[in-house]
């Protein structure tokens, strides 16, 4: 999906509509933030007057604030767990770097139509999957880094090709037995352990399709 963040307003506008954070739009926020050196927290996300993003489809994300925190933390490079903690509140006055401007009434959206075609080459199990299930998990490649419901998927596989629609895009990474962060301990040493094994592990990007006519 072709977003794009077009401006910045209050999470408390109601005169913009709130949209669901997909990952397609996370993306989007977190190019924007690499692009433009932004660095504030989620709490001025959700208090300051400049603090939610809106994208091209006329819509603003407002998070929680350690939702926030995560996709800041993810933009300066730190995927660690827990590193979205030190992004929530911890960031001093003289290092925010902060939209210059701001949103305070409606938006209209700047492309009322972002839906994207993608092609594919894949192995002939993942095609197998696809056709027989209507779903695959793959790689999570950059190149589908802004996939979203509704777009077109094509799927090549010697010689033969099949298009789906999108109908739910999901990513995560599957890790042992033992290492679900809801129910892991805090200890240090445990951390540093589940940080070195999910690095090691790749991501999946887990997508429903639907065959198209």
């Amino acid at each position: 999906m072709k977003y794009k963040v077009i401006g910045w307003t209050s999470s408390d506008n109601t005169n913009i509509p709130s949209a669901p954070l997909t990952f397609a739009a996370r993306h989007a926020i977190v190019d924007e933030i690499k692009s433009k050196g932004y660095l504030f927290s989620g709490y001025d996300h959700q208090e300051a007057m400049w603090g939610c993003p809106v994208l091209s489809d006329g819509k603003k994300r407002d998070c929680s604030q350690r939702g926030f925190a995560s996709i800041m933390a993810e933009a300066h490079g730190e995927t660690a767990p827990y590193s979205y903690s030190v992004y929530m509140f911890a960031i001093k006055k003289e290092a925010v770097v902060a939209p210059q401007s701001c949103i305070y009434g409606s938006v209209s959206p700047r492309d009322e139509d972002g839906r994207e075609e993608f092609e594919l080459d894949v192995s002939q199990e993942i095609y197998a999957q696809a056709t027989a299930e209507n779903e695959i998990s793959i790689e999570d490649l950059p190149s589908l880094k802004f996939i979203e419901t509704t777009d077109t998927l094509t799927l090549k596989c010697n010689g033969t090709t099949t298009a789906f629609e999108v109908t739910n895009v999901n990513r995560g990474k599957k890790m042992p037995k033992g290492y679900d962060l809801s129910s892991l301990d805090f200890s240090i040493d445990k951390l540093k352990e589940y940080a070195k094994i999910s690095a090691s592990i790749p991501v999946l990007l887990h997508i429903k399709l639907k065959r198209k006519n």
